[in-house]
């Protein structure tokens, strides 16, 4: 199951954004989100106080998964990359047939050797740091973001006008895509 274990949250999510869209509250969407995010956090860490075989799962998925290891793992591939060299892209498909690939392992693999000991512990992170830290450092990070606005401004233009529920909603994934993964994994 590995990192799937967060797409048990995806169906309530649907329904939360569809919800919040389709009553055309979306004027007060990060007030939502704020307090979405608070119940979520506060409600996992009540259930596991109450109930810990159900409620220490849930905890890890929410506090640690969608809250803590992006923080984290960027911090950690940030390092990494500061006395270590860049990929400048040869980790995608394309690029690697130009680009020799400096590593052993994959980007999260070898990460997870050099901090873990382990070639097999994947630690995931944003598109930020696969795309843009290791492959020119913070320079990569200009790139990406731009790389990914004009994505977005591309889905903007054929999200669906009449029904602006289910652009949002389909929304949802792409954004999980690129909190956990390669910006060319979700293009």
């Amino acid at each position: 199951i590995g990192a799937q274990k967060a797409l048990a949250l995806a169906a309530p999510i649907y329904f939360v954004v569809y919800y919040i869209v389709q009553k055309q509250r979306t004027r007060r969407l990060g007030l939502w989100a704020i307090w979405a995010a608070t119940g979520l956090l506060g409600g996992s860490v009540l259930l596991w106080k109450v109930m810990p075989d159900i409620g220490y799962p849930l905890c890890v998925i929410v506090a640690m998964r969608l809250f803590g290891g992006s923080g984290l793992l960027t911090e950690l591939y940030y390092r990494f990359f500061e006395s270590n060299p860049w990929t400048w892209f040869s980790q995608v498909k394309g690029f690697s047939w130009v680009i020799r690939y400096p590593y052993e392992f994959s980007v999260a693999n070898e990460i997870g050797y050099y901090y873990y000991g382990v070639s097999d512990a994947d630690p995931n992170a944003n598109f930020w740091v696969f795309d843009g830290i290791a492959s020119a450092g913070l320079a990569g990070l200009i790139g990406v973001s731009v790389l990914c606005g004009f994505c977005l401004s591309i889905f903007d233009s054929v999200a669906v006008r009449d029904y602006p529920e289910i652009g949002c909603t389909l929304a949802v994934s792409a954004a999980a895509g690129l909190t956990n993964g390669s910006i060319f994994t979700n293009i």
